[in-house]
């Protein structure tokens, strides 16, 4: 009798006494060849295969272009006479922000797509010069491929001032340039950009039992073969490519105020602070890929207590093959262009080539005052303001992490390997929060 079974809830009576007279473990498919009668041939043949697939592919474009200008100054006052001039500007405040979260992925493979390789096989109890053999042939692939590309520019233009006021021409009054603060703080660009999290798990069920081959009490003179042929193979492809530009440009300032040609006044220039603040933080490129043992687990084979004369065969072929293959690439192209390119060196800079292009101009000096008369008023006063200016770039990328077992994101969470990504692990941990 040839019996090929499937475990279910209810096993098979006959099956049941066998495996608890012989001690054989079960496992999740059962082959038995058992209780056949004398010059009896028996042959089971297998051949199954499993594959899973995850592909997950981003590509995002994005072009972000941000143009401010933002004036409380350039006034202007002329040909005055016998009357006093006063200019007194308003505060300008200017902030920019600028996020981009871009390409991420996650896959989790449990129990490595399904295992099928969670076998018990068996040729027992059967009779003299019987010939029974079980052919088992498994291929299982998993396969993870993740991709992000990510084309990321970021073009912010800010011009702001109070400044930049005249008077002109004036006779018998005094005259006043009082000039407010100018504040662009801050201008913040954060790009998150491509980052990949793989889990493959093994079995995860620690009561499997295994791959286990048997053959056992056996008649004299039968033929008794086992061959197994079992194939497992894991790969995962992390790609990363981005390609990143930030180019920011400033110009704020409460100066260059000039007075000129003023008879019989007093004249006075007074400018405020000058405050500009940027960040350009980019994390981009991040591929964690952790891998249990799949499928393949461990493997006991037992040829006892067969009759005289008899020939008793177990071969196993096994392949258990593992690639991870994880590629980063981080291109940071920079450099505006000026419309007027003779301010090009002055305005913009000339380097180009940079994730981060940051041209500042600040100022609250540049301010005059000339021909002055009318004697006994005292000399011009001219009194600036403070200038600040505050600029952080941050560039993290392009790492890599494999590992086995579970991988927490946690706060405990270290991984030891030359860079820090703490930041897209943050990211990456918000992402799979929002995929529960």
């Amino acid at each position: 009798m040839t019996k090929l079974t499937k475990r279910i809830a209810s096993a098979i009576a006959g099956s049941s006494l066998l495996l608890s007279s012989l001690s054989i473990p079960v496992g999740a498919t059962e082959l038995f060849i058992s209780g056949n009668m004398r010059d009896s041939d028996n042959f089971i043949n297998v051949d199954t295969s499993r594959e899973v697939t995850v592909k997950q592919n981003n590509d995002a474009d994005v072009d972000n272009s941000v143009t401010v200008y933002s004036s409380s100054g350039d006034n202007e006052v002329k040909d005055v006479n016998g009357g006093t001039v006063d200019i007194d500007t308003g505060k300008v405040e200017v902030g920019v922000s600028i996020l981009n979260e871009l390409n991420h992925n996650s896959a989790v493979v449990d129990s490595c797509g399904g295992c099928p390789f969670d076998l018990t096989l068996a040729i027992a109890d059967n009779a003299r010069d019987t010939d029974n053999d079980i052919e088992v042939d498994v291929t299982a692939k998993t396969k993870v491929d993740q991709d992000n590309d990510a084309d990321v520019e970021n073009d912010v233009d800010v011009t702001a001032g109070s400044g930049g006021n005249s008077v002109k021409d004036s006779i018998s009054g005094d005259v006043t340039i009082d000039t407010d603060s100018v504040v662009v703080n801050p201008i913040l660009i954060k790009n998150r950009l491509n980052a990949n999290h793989a889990w493959v798990g093994g079995s995860g069920d620690d009561e499997d039992g295994g791959l286990s081959a048997w053959i056992a009490r056996n008649g004299r003179d039968s033929d008794n073969f086992i061959n197994l042929d079992l194939s497992s193979k894991t790969t995962v492809e992390q790609d990363n490519d981005a390609d990143v530009e930030n180019d920011v440009a400033v110009g704020a300032g409460s100066g260059y105020n000039s007075v000129k040609d003023v008879i019989g006044g007093s004249v006075e220039i007074d400018t405020d602070k000058v405050e500009v603040g940027v960040l350009v933080d980019t994390m981009a490129n991040l591929n964690v890929a952790m891998v249990d043992d799949c499928c393949i687990s461990d493997f006991l084979a037992k040829i006892a207590d067969n009759g005289r004369q008899t020939d008793n065969d177990i071969e196993l072929d096994l392949t258990d093959e593992l690639n991870v293959d994880q590629d980063n690439d981080l291109d940071c192209d920079g450099g505006k262009k000026s419309p007027f390119p003779w301010l090009e060196s002055f305005w913009f800079g000339k380097d180009g080539g940079k994730c981060a292009d940051v041209d500042i101009t600040a100022g609250s000096g540049g301010n005059g005052a000339a021909d002055i008369g009318g004697g006994g008023l005292g000399d011009p006063s001219t009194d600036t303001g403070p200038v600040g200016v505050a600029v952080e770039v941050a560039t993290t990328a392009n790492a890599n992490h494999y590992g086995t077992g579970d991988f927490d994101l946690g706060d405990d969470t270290s991984v030891d390997i030359d860079i820090d990504f703490s930041g897209l692990m943050e990211l990456l941990e918000d992402l799979l929060g929002a995929l529960q």
